[in-house]
């Protein structure tokens, strides 16, 4: 299963298959599911869906309600391994969106094999056996055999009329297929001084999303900016050149491969975009909430409101953070000239940080380490018992430093993120002790449109 989004985010795609992989010469179609949702997974039932691919036919999508589709998929004739790079466009109240789907076509074939005469032969392809099947007098044996995309490889085991049995490598070498395919999100136009985005789905041999690949990408005319992978998928921004008209090539590369895609540019002056904003990406903001305690064990807790914009082409984020913290009750010695007499003291505080974030897929899942720098606004609210009783209550502004490692995960028409995350902070409003700490947070990030 596959999900990509647009570059506005406000709805996203979803398609997966079943079965999850054909073999071809041998299963005649798969039925491909599509659901398109918005904000929060909601259904969007009047979103319009179109579909395509690479190998194969696909037939008309149709409606199953709650903004699902259904549509059967048509393997190739051919029996050479490959694998079905789908593609599935949805639009609705004028916003677009990309969702992909790798299908593998594992290839079926026969092959003959020279052995010892009348010796019994088996071979091991993947993770399925075939045969037994016995040699002729010529010491020819026919198998039929499965080969699933990605294998080249085979292990073929003989056993001869006297008993003995030996075991050999065989290279199957299966023809090359196309593991990139490129496709504008909408109709492949912009106006001048606007901008088109692209995504490039890329996919390992087995037909897994290749997280890894590295892709580049030039234009004819106008500017071009690549994203970081993300799971497979590479989203490229072209921005057509102001004051121009007609048409340009888009070429990206990836994986050995090249794909072109013929741009319009359309009439109109078109909205040019600054230089320096032209280098960032869709911006994502959201929620992060956060359970801790400082290194003198005062438990914590708060919420953090996030802004995080990608720098284009690079694996960072530009961050700002604006949040809220709390601290538990503690006793603690007051301060001069308060006589030192122990305290009942409690905190809050207002943070403000700038920093930045740099993420990297690894395993399927996107891994990252941020670091952040700002200011600590704290209030505290402090009494001491006894006679006489005595209170107090400050304001002291610091300043403060955050590191954070974690993952995120697509999720909808944004990611879930969850990190560790540490602080140092100074003893502020009279304190004895400082508030730096660690805290697990875990929120949601909305992608926004541009």
């Amino acid at each position: 299963m596959a999900i990509a989004l647009s570059t506005l985010l406000a709805i996203s795609v979803t398609l997966s298959a079943d079965p999850g992989g054909l073999t071809l010469g041998k299963d005649s179609s798969a039925r491909i599911q599509i659901r398109v949702t918005g904000l929060f997974g909601r259904a969007v039932p009047g979103a319009r869906v179109s579909l395509s691919t690479n190998v194969g036919a696909l037939g008309e999508p149709q409606q199953a309600g709650d903004g699902a589709f259904t549509a059967a998929f048509t393997p190739p004739r051919s029996r050479a391994p490959a694998v079905a790079l789908i593609a599935a466009e949805a639009e609705a109240d004028g916003d677009r969106a990309l969702g992909w789907l790798a299908l593998p076509l594992a290839g079926s074939d026969s092959m003959t094999l020279e052995t010892k005469p009348h010796a019994s032969v088996h071979l091991r392809i993947a993770d399925r056996d075939f045969g037994p099947a016995v040699a002729n007098a010529k010491g020819e044996v026919q198998l039929q055999v499965v080969v699933p995309p990605g294998v080249d490889k085979a292990t073929m085991h003989v056993q001869d009329t006297l008993g003995n049995t030996a075991d050999r490598q065989l290279d199957l070498d299966p023809p090359r297929f196309a593991r990139m395919r490129v496709l504008p999100v909408g109709p492949a136009q912009a106006a001048s001084g606007e901008s088109l985005e692209l995504q490039a789905f890329l996919v390992r041999r087995d037909g897994s999303p290749d997280a890894e690949a590295r892709v580049t990408a030039s234009a004819g005319r106008g500017g071009v900016d690549v994203s970081r992978n993300r799971r497979g998928i590479v989203a490229v921004s072209w921005q057509a050149p102001l004051g121009a008209a007609g048409q340009t090539a888009i070429e990206v590369q990836g994986l050995g491969e090249r794909a072109e895609v013929r741009a319009s540019i359309a009439p109109g002056a078109g909205r040019p975009r600054g230089g320096w904003l032209a280098g960032f990406g869709a911006p994502s903001a959201g929620l992060l909430g956060s359970v801790g305690t400082t290194f003198s064990g005062v438990p914590a807790f708060g919420a953090t409101v996030e802004l995080a914009i990608p720098v284009m082409g690079t694996p960072f984020e530009a961050l700002l953070d604006v949040g809220g913290l709390g601290w538990l009750a503690t006793t603690e010695p007051a301060p001069s000239p308060f006589l030192g007499r122990p305290e009942r003291a409690t905190a809050t505080g207002l943070v403000t940080q700038l920093g930045a974030r740099a993420t990297h897929t690894f395993g399927g899942v996107d891994l990252h380490a941020a670091l952040l720098f700002g200011v600590q606004q704290t209030w505290v609210s402090a009494g001491s018992p006894g006679a006489p009783s005595m209170s107090r209550s400050a304001s002291e502004m610091g300043f403060r430093a955050g590191a954070a490692l974690g993952a995120s995960w697509p999720v909808g028409p944004g990611r879930v993120l969850l990190q560790a995350h540490t602080n140092l902070a100074p003893a502020l409003g009279g304190l004895e002790n400082p508030l730096s700490g660690i805290a697990v947070q875990a929120g949601y990030l909305l992608t926004l449109g541009r």
